[in-house]
């Protein structure tokens, strides 16, 4: 048998498995609320994706891997963290996506919103291995999701691999995030596809940039949704609010920096001078921000 022809036998079953994964009826399964109208809106009615589901993220196609795996992993952990509760997440990661992109750091999970005690972190060998510990921890009930990284274009990837994968994690209603740094787009049984890159964050508001050199803004990406077995794709620019543990719309963030653009803060010199007209009884002056320059309280 040519090579034609077994490319073209494998293209047919790949066709019908991908039928086979659109007709399957979802409509009672559980899904995940990305908190996000826009980012839930191509999964409308429904109202977001599926939980049981394995759900495939890339890296901006003109980044090297090892520049654009830490957005992905990021976006990645904040997918998975939807209303995350007690169970734990999974992260499993082969030994070259550890070598070339590093692991979770857990002081920057702290500052994420993750409590880094929740993430159990496992070292695969290689993508086989990966695979292997991503089906064997769906078919346990005690976790919350499950996150998979692979490096390159590995041949154990592929549409048996990641069919076995979505189906295991649609029995336990559990995510599988499958992480691909560094592929190309090849046949996968993955519910979803998403194409992941950094978006510069928005400026510290007026009346903070004297602490600007302290102050981070929130994380935002350009959100990609290249694939979805559900419905529409589409394309947005999103930010994560580590503190309410959901994706915000950056024009939230425009209109909390306008509201604090003038905070009308109080600021106090040192103390300690003999007490004078426009100052405290401690001998602190009096001041105050308004209107973006420094002015003497009433």
């Amino acid at each position: 048998m040519t090579k034609a022809v077994l490319a073209q036998l494998r293209g047919e079953i790949a066709r019908i498995e991908d039928q086979t994964l659109t007709l399957e009826d979802s409509a009672a399964r559980p899904v995940i609320d990305l908190g996000h109208p826009t980012l839930n809106a191509p999964f409308q009615p429904r109202g977001g994706p599926d939980r049981g589901a394995l759900h495939e993220m890339h890296g901006a196609v003109n980044l090297a891997p090892h520049r654009s795996a830490p957005t992905v992993n990021a976006f990645a952990l904040a997918f998975a963290l939807q209303r995350v509760g007690d169970r734990p997440v999974v992260w499993v990661a082969d030994r070259l996506t550890r070598r070339e992109a590093g692991l979770l750091y857990g002081p920057g999970l702290s500052a994420f919103g993750v409590e880094p005690s929740r993430v159990l972190i496992v070292e695969a060998k290689d993508a086989r291995e990966v695979l292997w510990t991503m089906e064997e921890g769906l078919s346990s009930d005690g976790l919350h999701a499950i996150i998979g990284s692979v490096w390159g274009d590995p041949t154990a990837v592929d549409m048996t691999a990641t069919r076995r994968l979505h189906l295991a994690a649609q029995a336990k209603h559990t995510p599988a995030l499958l992480l691909r740094h560094g592929a190309a787009l090849g046949t996968s049984a993955a519910q979803t596809r998403w194409r992941i890159a950094s978006h510069p964050g928005a400026p510290p508001a007026i009346g903070q940039r004297h602490r600007a050199a302290f102050t981070l803004s929130r994380p935002r990406w350009s959100v990609a949704l290249e694939r979805n077995r559900l419905g529409q794709t589409g394309h947005w620019i999103v930010e994560w609010d580590a503190h309410g543990r959901a994706f915000v719309d950056p024009a939230r963030t425009a209109r909390e920096h306008a509201e604090t653009a003038h905070p009308g803060s109080v600021v106090s010199a040192l103390p300690g001078r003999a007490s004078a007209p426009g100052r405290r009884g401690d001998g602190s002056k009096i001041a105050a921000f308004r209107g973006g320059r420094l002015q003497r309280a009433s």
